[in-house]
């Protein structure tokens, strides 16, 4: 009934019951839905073996699951984070809760429109203890859009039955430390460390913001064809004749484009700076080599989310513009 899977989850205190949750997350234009959730129940055979029974056990409209987690001392007790449809809205998103096996789900957790729970963890030394990350992503099939402020972090100390939001601070700013704007933050993957001497919630977040220090300027290997998206036309008539004849030749424009005759153009209103860039653009470059901050970790002690960043660098080539792969 379906080609993808999102999670799978193994009940090994009791039955080694395997809990399925169908629909990758990745978000891809070729990522697939699913149908729900399956439970598979291992029968023990005379001969020694074992043949598995398969049960759809419902939320059939979440289409893309990202995390099953079975309670670590009830076998009944089952969360599910759902990031619903891809290409359209509605479905079944956020966090689901059963207390019967599956035989019926409650949604604990609803998202912003447009988002659905990406990531789920839970505290193994106390189990009302949830944490759970939303996404805020829009596909279309010309387009990707994949952050939001609606990609944030939640937590629960009831079972997962209500939640809280431990990662934003209002304003459009969120609770890290760091140069992360909320509308800026993709898809957020979670670990907890967890032990009696303490708790540390990690938080992988994919920060599509533009860094600071990539301002639009001339570097040691030459200009760049950005430093054309935003320039204005008396700006572009200072540039250096040499440096722009320069450009001009490296990046192929033929000989018949000199600085004069393209600053005639600009100074005449038949073209504008941009149109060096335009002319330049390549998507897979863009794909690859936009200036973004990308890839973060964050730590926090949850009792206080004191989220912090864990390291003062960049982490190189971990992810590009599509940060949500992970």
């Amino acid at each position: 009934a379906v080609m993808t899977i999102g999670d799978i989850a193994v009940d090994w205190a009791h039955s080694e019951a395997i809990w399925i949750g169908t629909g990758e997350v990745n978000s891809s234009r070729s990522s697939y839905s699913g149908v729900g959730v399956y439970r598979v129940i291992p029968i023990q055979q005379q001969d020694g073996s074992l043949r598995y029974k398969a049960e759809h056990k419902g939320l059939t409209d979440t289409h893309h699951i990202g995390r099953v987690v079975v309670h670590p001392s009830d076998p009944n007790t089952i969360w599910v984070a759902s990031l619903g449809p891809l290409y359209t809205a509605g479905g079944q998103r956020g966090v689901f809760k059963t207390t019967d096996g599956g035989a019926t789900w409650k949604q604990t957790l609803t998202p912003a429109a447009g988002c659905g729970a990406v990531d789920l963890v839970i505290d193994p030394l106390n189990p009302n203890v949830l944490y759970a990350s939303t996404w805020n992503r829009d596909r279309k099939a010309w387009n990707f859009k994949g952050e939001g402020t609606g990609s944030a972090v939640c937590s629960s100390t009831d079972g997962g039955n209500t939640w809280k939001m431990m990662s934003h601070a209002g304003d459009g700013k969120t609770a890290f430390v760091g140069s992360v704007p909320a509308d800026s933050v993709g898809r957020i993957g979670l670990a907890l460390h967890h032990s009696l001497a303490g708790h540390r919630l990690y938080a992988f977040i994919d920060n599509q913001a533009h860094r600071p220090d990539t301002a639009l300027k001339k570097t040691e290997e030459g200009w760049k064809k950005d430093m054309f998206r935003e320039m204005k036309a008396d700006a572009f008539l200072a540039l250096t004749d040499s440096l722009l004849d320069q450009f001009l030749r490296d990046n192929g424009f033929g000989d018949e484009h000199s600085a004069a005759s393209v600053k005639e153009q600009v100074r005449n209103g038949k073209l504008q700076p941009v149109a060096l860039y335009d002319y330049l653009y390549d998507a897979n470059e863009d794909l690859f080599n936009t200036p973004i901050v990308g890839a973060e970790v964050y730590a926090c002690n949850p009792e206080k989310s004191d989220w912090k960043r864990t390291h003062a660098d960049y982490l190189a080539d971990v992810v590009f513009t599509y940060g949500s792969y992970f």
